[in-house]
């Protein structure tokens, strides 16, 4: 990450120690995903780990905040590559959906989820039924 201008009320250590923990919060986020039975259908499990995304992304939030910098999220909804394509393609979008609406309903800022990007392009790697995010930190130009 670049530097950017420190705002005026935040010390630059603490600025540095909310970019560290933001980028380790980044990388744990980026590691969890929200698994399907099917359709749109979540495991049992998701639950937890909703309520846990949801709380890890408030606090990206408050660090990017007093780290000066901007979240940018992209909503992942993932197929495996069983059925037509037209039936993953819906899929993909609906879980991707699917994750967005309920993280706002776990309490997730609307204006970053509505400014998310939806991802729902077919995904060699991805063969999975699941959902999940990308965090990207963006620096903020003054």
């Amino acid at each position: 990450i670049m530097p950017a201008a420190r705002p005026a009320s935040v010390p630059v250590d603490a600025q540095a120690a909310a970019r560290d923990a933001l980028h380790a919060l980044v990388a744990e986020i980026e590691q969890a995903s929200l698994y399907f039975s099917h359709d749109t259908v979540p495991l049992a499990a998701s639950d937890d780990r909703l309520r846990q995304l949801a709380t890890s992304l408030r606090e990206a939030q408050s660090l990017a905040a007093v780290a000066g910098v901007r979240l940018h999220l992209a909503i992942h909804g993932c197929s495996d590559a069983t059925g037509a394509a037209e039936l993953n393609a819906r899929l993909r979008e609906e879980r991707a959906g699917w994750l967005r609406e309920n993280l706002r309903k776990a309490g997730v800022a609307s204006e970053l989820l509505d400014a998310a990007t939806l991802v729902t392009a077919a995904d060699a790697t991805a063969a999975v039924r699941a959902a999940m995010l990308r965090v990207q930190v963006v620096e903020v130009t003054r």
